[in-house]
């Protein structure tokens, strides 16, 4: 039975009232653990599934079975001889085509859409890799799924690949990998805090500043440490009942951020309408932040919940880490 069928099999068990919310919850969890796991240990045993393009592998001098640690090796190996700095400045085109293929090689999710669909990253200007917030902010953030929405809108979805990718079962997929991911790196940089009246406390909460600092000069930084401070706060308040409206204003601000896509999305596309050439550089950049808004909005939520779920006592320190953020974005 796939994933999708499992799903529905459980929904329609809750509605028929063969189990109760508490069963039904239990249920979904453990289909999707298992459907998860199954997955995740599925190995090629087929010529079928071998890449479908192997171009970026032979720009590392790689075979396409090659392991993390190599595809890291052999890029650093070609940078000491290809890199622009070991030729005057010069961005030659075999450094671009070996920087292109360690960007995407290097990143296990993009790999695998390389691997399955070949060179559908590169559909238009509706790039897989959608740069809101540059490679520092992804173990916060993830890869945003906005990317594959905006190639669905290039190829007016009618690629085959693109109703593979974004079908229910793959998107599921991403999501429950995605948010297993930051969670676990938020848990662990929690767990670095040293508590409340430890001596160290104060040089650490300025460390913490510091790499703050770092994050607001890559791409939308100031703006992601805002959102994502003020998401911060307010779960921990909502979950140490400091502020016991938090989860009702919570709700409120992800319908605000769902309007706010749809506007984006209508304005984005009003806009490059009207013109001939269509939306500037700047102006694309803006309708992507606002769009990325929502998903990230949604994502940190998530993370938050799932952390404080399952250590309730990081509430204090995601409080802590939040208010800095949202300092340090305001600033």
């Amino acid at each position: 039975m796939s994933l999708q069928a499992a799903l529905q099999e459980n929904e329609r068990r809750l509605k028929n009232g063969e189990i109760d919310k508490n069963e039904y919850s239990i249920s979904k969890q453990e289909i999707l653990k298992t459907w998860l796991n199954k997955s995740s240990k599925t190995e090629p045993s087929n010529a079928e599934s071998k890449p479908k393009e192997t171009s970026l592998y032979i720009a590392l001098q790689l075979e396409p079975n090659a392991t993390e640690a190599e595809i890291k090796s052999n890029y650093k190996k070609l940078a000491l001889k290809h890199h622009p700095d070991k030729n005057g400045g010069i961005e030659t085109e075999e450094w671009n085509k070996i920087s292109k293929a360690y960007e995407i090689l290097s990143n296990e999710d993009k790999r695998a859409i390389y691997d399955n669909y070949g060179t559908i990253h590169d559909l238009g200007k509706a790039s897989l890799n959608v740069h809101v917030g540059g490679d520092s902010w992804i173990p916060y953030i993830g890869n945003l799924e906005i990317g594959l929405w905006l190639a669905s809108v290039v190829e007016d979805g009618s690629s085959p690949e693109l109703k593979m990718i974004n079908s229910s079962e793959q998107r599921e997929r991403r999501h429950i990998t995605r948010v297993s991911r930051i969670a676990r790196h938020l848990q662990d940089k929690l767990h670095q805090f040293p508590n409340n009246d430890h001596a160290e406390f104060k040089s650490f909460k300025e460390s913490l500043s510091q790499e703050a600092q770092k994050l607001s000069t890559e791409p939308n930084g100031k703006r992601l440490l805002s959102l994502l401070g003020e998401i911060y706060v307010s779960r921990a308040e909502a979950h140490q009942n400091r502020f016991p409206m938090a989860t009702m204003l919570n709700g409120f601000n992800g319908a605000i951020n769902s309007f706010s896509f749809a506007s984006g999305l209508v304005s984005g596309y009003l806009k490059a309408k009207r013109r001939p050439s269509g939306m500037n550089e700047k102006e694309t950049n803006e309708v992507i932040w606002q769009l990325a808004k929502s998903e990230i909005s949604s994502i940190a939520r998530e993370t938050s919940d799932k952390v404080l779920s399952d250590k309730s006592y990081f509430a204090n320190n995601l409080y802590i880490l939040g208010k800095v953020w949202k300092d340090v974005g305001k600033s």
